[in-house]
């Protein structure tokens, strides 16, 4: 059976939608199915966000300036881990959906028996539905939907995904990553048929398998606060740094010597022009801040190893895979009350859900309780969690079951 995945990046990209795709790809493949993907030549597409739409729009064209210096691929990646992938290249309009050229025709010549299409936001999802419908193959979706909340574009919007139900083959089921997606697309009136859930799951046992390996710029001997992914507006890393200061204070009235050893380790790639360096020093923390930019996998992995607490206080996840990892890795979690984050951890059971004007009290409690039986039961649950909810093969499993259903019928 050839499926073939589309989705606007894919690893080498960066992003964490980016891996879940190349999880299932590779996974299926693992299984004996002919997996394959079409993609962009895009490495990141999220442009500077202190130039005007239309400047960041042309640099993003020319892939130069700012935080579009490294905007595309800087190779063909025509195969990824023994997974063949073509790129197209991109259009980049002066909207969010950004099309791939000649996406119809490279879909019909692959001749696929089921199309799995990511990202309902995109070009490339609607082609692929219309791709479906023309070949009579089945389709499967993953909406990666992101909130639109008291935006003046969301009626508008609305109708287009209203739209796009009505064209969908019958049949054709429609993952959410938590039932958080599907909620906000039925406040715009928007009900698939057929849903599932299809999270992001976390293979443990390879986790553990990466090799321990120095990390240039983290400091020994500290209690570490981390946050790890992809550096932009939405993920508000600028917030923790403040609350982070913030905690500081509240910490040396409780615990001098937590106060004197906690230390906050940002760790990504960069796609802001946010400069969090001189932010930590007009804080105050500037010799209690790190700033780990562009580093492999391996070391990324051993900072959460490092760290006490992790802490995400993003308002743009539709789950948050680093989530899992720093649950595998023994952490505190730390997670804000935006978006699909509440659906993810469970405030009490094996994390904490944090309030925007709660952040310093909660990462000064959170470094206190990390070394006590109240945190150590919320690091075990999280641990727990991941093996319990999230383990890959059993979202293999999930979605091999809907494979073999459409191919049967």
């Amino acid at each position: 059976m050839r499926i073939v995945h589309t989705f606007i990046k894919y690893p080498p990209a960066i992003g964490g939608h980016e891996r879940y795709v190349q999880d299932l790809v590779e996974g299926l493949r693992g299984r004996g199915y002919d997996a394959r993907v079409v993609t962009s030549t895009l490495r990141k597409h999220i442009a500077s966000r202190k130039r005007p739409r239309l400047l960041r729009r042309l640099d993003a064209l020319r892939g130069t300036g700012g935080a579009n210096a490294e905007l595309f691929l800087d190779g063909p990646y025509a195969e990824v881990n023994g997974v063949p992938v073509t790129r197209l290249d991109p259009r980049l309009p002066l909207s969010r959906k950004i099309e791939l050229k000649g996406l119809r025709e490279t879909l019909i010549a692959m001749k696929p028996d089921v199309i799995h299409a990511h990202d309902i936001w995109r070009d490339s999802f609607e082609v692929s539905i219309d791709v479906a419908r023309e070949l009579g193959v089945p389709l499967l979706l993953n909406t990666v939907y992101h909130d639109l909340s008291g935006s003046k574009r969301a009626e508008r919007w609305g109708r287009h995904f209203r739209g796009m139900v009505e064209r969908l083959p019958a049949g054709t089921p429609v993952f959410f990553n938590t039932p958080w997606e599907g909620e906000q697309l039925a406040k715009l009136g928007v009900r698939f048929p057929q849903t599932d859930l299809l999270p992001p799951s976390l293979d443990a046992e390879a986790l553990d398998a990466l090799p321990e390996v120095e990390v240039p710029g983290l400091p020994e001997g500290r209690v570490i606060v981390s946050c790890v992914g992809r550096m932009h507006a939405g993920k508000r890393m600028d917030l923790l740094i403040r609350a982070f200061a913030a905690a500081l204070g509240k910490l040396r009235e409780r615990d001098e010597a937590t106060a004197q050893r906690a230390h906050l380790v940002l760790a990504g790639f960069r796609e802001t022009d946010e400069d969090y360096l001189a932010l930590a020093e007009a804080c105050g923390i500037g010799d209690r801040f790190s700033l780990l930019l562009d580093r492999p996998r391996e070391q990324i992995v051993q900072v959460l190893r490092r760290s006490s607490v992790f802490a995400l206080p993003s308002a743009c996840e539709t789950f948050g895979i680093v989530v899992l990892e720093a649950w595998a890795t023994g952490n505190l979690v730390l997670v804000s009350d935006k978006w699909a984050l509440p659906y993810v951890v469970r405030d009490g059971v094996d994390g904490r859900i944090c309030s925007d004007e709660a952040w310093p009290e909660m990462l000064a409690q959170a470094l206190l309780d990390s070394r006590r039986p109240e945190g150590r039961a919320l690091v075990e649950a999280g641990m727990q969690t991941v093996r319990r909810d999230h383990t890959r093969e059993a979202r293999l499993d999930r979605l091999a079951a809907h494979l073999e259903r459409l191919a049967a019928s």
